[in-house]
């Protein structure tokens, strides 16, 4: 049905038009002073393209999107991959991943001489870190073990979804040992969770990237999952 889809004249010139209108979108973001006519411009330019990715995803159509090319995703932890394996695996996704989306991992240097502090001050010194990574405007997302839990396939619905809703940067984050602080939680757009079982932080860097690219895979119906 796909394939029928993307050799429709419609669905091809409905393409252009999406990644027309985003182009234009994203160039107005850069405008500091707005009139009317532009703030005018800027939201039926996000109300058509919502409109046309949500129609693309009705219809089973995963059209060639160059928004992901202006869209960021950002995995950002706390403490460094000191683990060389680690590192290795995750460099393999991030590698690949450059091909759908721009994707960079962010490492906030772990806390020193922590041993007088408790783990609320930790977590509060911690946050303070990540959020002083993270724009007013981007979607916060929390890798955390009571966040919501999804299937692969799931994922990339959810993630598919967050890409039509244009205008947002998405920052994933790995906490550390303890967790996260009240006031990243507030901040938090949303949470999930990798599994029910408990990985290590270093382990949970490169099982996120490797569920990032699947999504990716997924999306693009290309032959990396099974189901």
């Amino acid at each position: 049905q796909a394939e029928s889809f993307s050799a429709s004249p419609f669905w091809m010139y409905l393409e252009i038009g999406t990644n027309t209108s985003y182009s234009l979108f994203w160039a107005l973001q850069f405008i500091e002073k707005r009139t009317a006519a532009v703030r005018k411009v800027i939201l039926y330019n996000r109300v058509f393209i919502s409109f046309t990715l949500r129609l693309a995803f009705i219809a089973n159509f995963t059209p060639h999107l160059y928004i992901c090319k202006y869209m960021k995703i950002t995995l950002l932890t706390v403490g460094k991959t000191d683990k060389k394996w680690v590192q290795e695996g995750i460099n393999v996704y991030v590698s690949r991943l450059k091909h759908y989306i721009q994707f960079s991992m962010v490492e906030i240097p772990e806390l020193k001489n922590v041993s007088a502090f408790s783990k609320e001050q930790i977590k509060t010194k911690e946050g303070e870190l990540i959020l002083k990574n993270v724009r007013p405007d981007d979607d916060l997302i929390l890798l955390d073990e009571h966040g919501k839990e999804f299937s692969s396939v799931e994922w990339a619905k959810n993630l598919e979804n967050k890409i039509s809703c244009i205008g947002k940067d998405m920052v994933f984050v790995v906490g550390g040992a303890y967790g996260f602080s009240e006031a990243v939680y507030k901040r938090a757009n949303s949470k999930i969770s990798l599994s029910k079982m408990t990985f290590s932080h270093q382990m949970v860097r490169a099982i996120f990237v490797e569920q990032l690219y699947r999504a990716f895979t997924i999306m693009r119906s290309e032959p990396y999952h099974h189901e």
